[in-house]
């Protein structure tokens, strides 16, 4: 079973969030650094915080599904995975600073969450919602956190 929805999101700070539907956020504990802004990727508790290319609206895709999905790397720029838990059995995605998102509903327990980032090289070039984002969720074990393509600005001349 597949769900999947598209939206525009705002991602303020350039940044989107994919959560538990009930986790209260420490903005300290999910903060990003070095690393993790190269990654594009903060992990929290029952959270992830995506870095966008964008400060502003972009185009999300979401899809939730019952076994993890194929992935070519060659159509994306940059891709990065991580766990969370949903102890609620429903995950929510939204805007850094948002006060709606589209909820998911899925079976309670850990969670694969895949990032796909297309179209960053657009952001730079003109600022904000050339970028977009497909975002994949399906059970899971626990396992680290990883970049399965890291992407970084073409040097113009």
């Amino acid at each position: 079973m597949s769900n999947k929805a598209k939206l525009s999101m705002y991602a303020s700070h350039h940044s989107l969030y994919v959560q538990d539907s009930l986790a209260w956020n420490n903005p300290e504990e999910v903060s990003f650094d070095e690393r993790t802004t190269a990654d594009r990727l903060a992990v929290g508790q029952n959270v992830l915080v995506i870095g966008t290319g964008s400060h502003g609206n972009v185009k999300v895709v979401v899809e939730a599904d019952d076994v993890e999905p194929p992935l070519d790397l060659s159509e994306w720029d940059h891709v990065t995975e991580a766990g969370i838990d949903v102890p609620s059995g429903v995950v929510l995605v939204m805007g850094c600073l948002s006060y709606q998102g589209l909820f998911f509903w899925v079976r309670k327990g850990h969670r694969r969450v895949r990032c796909c980032h297309a179209n960053l090289q657009g952001s730079v070039e003109c600022g904000k919602g050339r970028d977009w984002y497909l975002i994949q969720i399906w059970p899971a074990e626990p396992a680290p956190a990883r970049v399965l393509k890291r992407w970084s600005p073409q040097q113009s001349n």
